[in-house]
């Protein structure tokens, strides 16, 4: 469903376009998607939107120009070669750390990654960003890598003085509770917050669509389980009324 997913995000950055302008915008900003994915499998699923339409094909083409039509651009990192990710010194690091943050032997192969930390460094302050959210990025997403396992990286491969930037991410993600597999629930806590953006953007979706949410719809959505939210999500697109979005 990431066509869906896209379309979504496009009219929720086009509705602040025209909040911000005070509903006076007369056109709106053009949004290329694009779709970085780092999965083990190839991509098979629907990279255009109209392939989502359940209609036979005859009956499709009759209605083609009546129905939203694009699709994304999608950049297989898991099948791209190092040398053509790192086409920019910024965003070569950050699509590295996408590309192999899952290799089962990461730890094994970060010194791999030291050219890419170099470059995006010289950068300046840019690339220091890029290198703490590369480090971040990984501490959050694997249980078995923590600053023990970058600090001699970055002293003997990078830079010396980079491991009290490397202590200091990882004692505020432990305060924040976000370093996989260190804090008791940690995992609980993400699905909380998953959960709870789902729901703003569902009560955004039906103020945009049916009108304000009442107070009993707000209290069905705040107690709604994920498969709930993701199926009244889906329908609100072409749902007509409250009643007909929350029918079995």
């Amino acid at each position: 469903m990431m066509p869906l997913r896209l379309l979504l995000y496009m009219a929720a950055v086009w509705d602040r376009v025209w909040e911000t302008h005070e509903r006076r915008v007369i056109r709106l900003p053009a949004i290329v998607p694009i779709v970085l994915y780092h999965g083990d499998r190839r991509w098979k699923a629907a990279r255009d939107f109209q392939g989502l339409i359940a209609l036979p094909p005859e009956i499709l083409a009759c209605v083609v120009d009546y129905l939203p039509r694009f699709t994304f651009a999608l950049n297989d990192l898991k099948r791209t070669d190092d040398a053509d990710v790192q086409f920019h010194p910024i965003l070569g690091l950050v699509l590295k750390a996408l590309k192999h943050s899952r290799d089962p032997d990461f730890k094994a192969r970060l010194p791999e990654l030291t050219s890419a930390v170099v470059a995006a460094l010289e950068q300046g302050d840019r690339g220091l960003s890029a290198f703490v959210l590369f480090m971040q990025y990984v501490l959050e997403q694997r249980g078995d890598v923590g600053p023990e396992d970058f600090t001699p990286f970055v002293e003997t491969e990078v830079r010396p003085d980079l491991k009290e930037i490397v202590m200091s991410t990882a004692e505020r993600l432990r305060n924040e509770g976000r370093v996989k597999g260190r804090e008791e629930g940690r995992q609980e806590g993400i699905e909380i917050g998953a959960l709870a953006a789902m729901r703003r953007i569902l009560l955004r979706l039906i103020q945009l669509r049916l009108g304000p949410p009442t107070r009993e719809v707000q209290d069905r959505i705040a107690v709604a389980t994920e498969p709930e939210l993701a199926r009244w999500t889906e329908r609100v697109i072409d749902a007509a009324t409250i009643d007909e979005l929350f029918a079995a």
